[in-house]
């Protein structure tokens, strides 16, 4: 298994939805890719078989980063009825200088992630810790990612005052964006 499952039910003033909320792996509480070379197709495919376990046949997706660009394959192969993405991951032109920034960026991060993974659940178990935790990806962290030539159709809107994860600047006005997009 690729990735964490957690299925989760709430009640809205609209009728009871389900939500599927995985892990990828390779993310803190996610599994790990075990002997499989991890690969953007692995984490498809894992998500795939995981709508196929659950009979969702083109359930409304979202996801931030990474997990935007899963959800854009996703909605290639058929298998989303809408989809939202945060700062989609790969959204670059070719020639884009924020490759390999980010690229120098995640190899940097790597170890003192290693580093810190011990300690996570005390790091966030503080308001001062989840804040120094998320201030890389918070509050204009890094520069938005464009997909618009490869989708001409999509709405685009831009939140002011964010940075990668807009929900953990404004956690309402973007649960709000993606429950738009989803009804």
């Amino acid at each position: 298994m690729l990735m964490g499952r957690k299925v989760l039910t709430w009640r809205t003033f609209r009728p009871i939805n389900e939500v599927l909320a995985p892990t990828l792996a390779g993310h803190a509480g996610g599994p790990s890719f075990g002997d499989e070379e991890a690969s953007d197709e692995v984490l498809v495919d894992a998500l795939e078989t995981m709508l196929d376990d659950l009979a969702w046949e083109a359930p409304a997706v979202a996801g931030n980063s990474l997990g935007g660009y899963v959800a854009m394959r996703l909605a290639e192969r058929g298998r989303a009825r809408s989809v939202v993405t945060i700062a989609p991951a790969g959204g670059w032109a070719d020639d884009d200088p924020a490759i390999a920034t980010t690229i120098r960026y995640f190899r940097a991060m790597a170890p003192l992630v290693r580093e810190a993974a011990p300690q996570a659940l005390e790091i966030a178990a503080t308001p001062e810790g989840r804040k120094r935790a998320t201030a890389p990806y918070a509050s204009n962290a890094d520069p938005a990612v464009r997909f618009r030539a490869e989708f001409p159709q999509a709405e685009w809107i831009e939140i002011d005052g964010v940075g990668h994860c807009p929900q953990l600047d404004h956690p309402t006005e973007t649960a709000e964006l993606i429950a738009g997009f989803s009804a």
